[in-house]
């Protein structure tokens, strides 16, 4: 299973608390090419057979995530349990976080 993943994401460098975006990016075309992105824009099901299936679509999203995280960024997130928060907790951090750099630049 190792190998299979390291083919799946390739030589990508673990997001260590810089370069988000360019990270994201990377990141959001390998759970497209795994067909798991879905579970970033869609809320859980209620019916129980489409629940299965979605938390294990899930699973795999936040294990590619997780992956491509340093030891330092995922310490601090590994009690995210749906990989749609794990992705909205980065994107509310490092997002919110060059906005206040650039503002700062500009000043």
């Amino acid at each position: 299973m190792a190998a299979s993943f390291q083919k799946q994401v390739g030589n990508i460098k673990q997001f260590d608390g810089t370069g988000y975006t360019f990270w994201k990016h990377i990141i959001m075309l390998i759970l497209e090419q795994s067909r798991v992105a879905e579970v970033l824009v869609k809320k859980p099901p209620e019916k129980e057979k489409e629940l299965k299936e979605y938390k294990m679509i899930d699973i795999k999203a936040r294990n590619i995530i997780t992956q491509c995280l340093a030891d330092n960024v995922l310490e601090s997130r590994m009690n995210k349990t749906i990989a749609k928060e794990l992705m909205d907790t980065f994107d509310s951090t490092y997002i919110k976080k060059r906005i206040n750099r650039q503002d700062d630049l500009q000043r």
